[in-house]
């Protein structure tokens, strides 16, 4: 309900900016780590080659590495999220084989 009426006082704010003839297709919550929203279906746009830029912004930042991307510094890569998942799975092994816990 909260996040209802930010999106309702941010469409006021616009609207009593001014009215143009565009319409707003994308709208960002900044403050928010990822909250995009679309008046269009990206789904159509993407391939896995070459995702549309929602959908390889979700996937960043669902994987932790949104800000590295926008840095600059990383690009993206699913290796990244599997080798730290398969560091997390060896140190769980580890301690239930040899600890007795986990």
């Amino acid at each position: 309900e909260v996040l209802l009426s930010k999106i309702e006082d941010l469409c006021r704010a616009e609207n009593e900016a001014g009215t143009t003839s565009v319409r707003m297709e994308i709208f960002e919550l900044q403050g928010h780590p990822y909250f995009v929203g679309v008046q269009f279906h990206p789904e159509y746009l993407s391939h896995p080659l070459q995702p549309s830029p929602p959908f390889f912004g979700l996937i960043c930042a669902a994987s932790g590495q949104l800000e590295s991307f926008l840095r600059g510094s990383k690009i993206p890569s699913p290796m990244n999220i599997l080798k730290a998942a398969e560091n997390y799975v060896n140190v769980y092994i580890f301690c239930y084989l040899f600890l007795g816990t986990y």
